[in-house]
């Protein structure tokens, strides 16, 4: 199966799949959760219009999804994207649902995304059942995702293009639009509660101002978060530019030149509690290490 990776989103889930079950099929076979699970993330309107039907969802959402409408819009300061879902519980385990995200390194601008495996995609689900594996929505092919304003946490837009849905082939042509307000933290494609994956081996040392090791070569960017609260980085650093610039080994706290702290909540860990930490690069590898100062 071709995998849609959304660049970073190299957190190697595939999204043809995951989409059709609206991720809650997703974070039990990842072993995690969505962004805290508590807690609205995000809120706004998100719409789409195919000649499946329309969709129109507003309100502030949480994940993972509740009955709806809502809406979850987050910034995920580990691929440096933003992602947004407007979703509906139709009955039961049936959901409609919109998915929005693209990549934007430097943070959410006034600009167009073409449509790519690697840099921005939508998916829209017509009354799914979130239990079945074979049941899944339309996800784009081409267009593009634009937006037409953005100031602070944000972002308006709209989104049009052609979409497959891969269980029967059938093709659609979509358009939509997009009005939220988002907060940072770590987004719904996320990595699970436990252990360590991911394309990129990280090795963590002791003490509560670890040095973490990886192979392979400079990232672009480190993400601390503690595993209880995985929307929230406690500590992080970015490259200026969004390239790899950050190189091996790397003590928590320091800030190495060409590079940006956009979380320092905690600069010295705290002991017995559990953390993970998360490395990307440009290329869209990434990986992730659970671990216990």
């Amino acid at each position: 199966m071709r995998r849609k990776k959304l660049g970073l989103v190299a957190i190697s889930v595939s999204l043809l799949v995951c989409m059709g079950v609206l991720y809650t099929g997703c974070k039990k076979s990842e072993g995690g959760t969505g962004p805290g699970g508590g807690g609205l993330l995000g809120s706004g309107t998100v719409t789409a219009s195919s000649s499946q039907g329309n969709l129109s969802f507003n309100g502030g959402g949480t994940w993972p999804a509740g009955a709806g409408p809502s809406v979850v819009a987050v910034y995920d300061t580990l691929i440096r994207g933003l992602q947004i879902v407007g979703y509906r519980q139709v009955s039961g385990s049936t959901y409609e649902f919109i998915l929005i995200q693209f990549l934007a390194p430097g943070g959410v601008t006034q600009g167009s995304y073409p449509i790519s495996d690697t840099t921005a995609s939508f998916l829209v689900a017509y009354g799914i059942d979130t239990t079945r594996a074979d049941s899944l929505g339309f996800v784009s092919t081409s267009g593009s995702i634009t937006v037409t304003a953005a100031s602070g946490t944000t972002a308006t837009g709209n989104y049009s293009g052609n979409a497959i849905r891969l269980s029967d082939l059938t093709t659609v042509a979509v358009t939509g639009t997009f009005d939220v307000t988002y907060v940072r933290g770590l987004g719904v494609i996320q990595r699970g509660q436990g252990g360590g994956g991911g394309a990129i081996s990280i090795t963590v040392g002791s003490g509560t101002t670890p040095q973490y090791s990886w192979a392979g070569g400079n990232v672009t960017s480190v993400t601390l978060v503690r595993a209880s609260n995985p929307s929230t980085p406690v500590w992080g650093i970015a490259c200026n530019s969004g390239n790899d610039c950050i190189s091996s080994p790397l003590t928590h706290g320091t800030v190495p030149p060409a590079t940006t702290r956009f979380a320092n909540t905690e600069p010295t860990l705290t002991t017995g509690i559990q953390y993970q930490v998360y490395v990307t690069r440009q290329s869209g590898a990434a990986g992730y290490q659970t671990f216990t100062p």
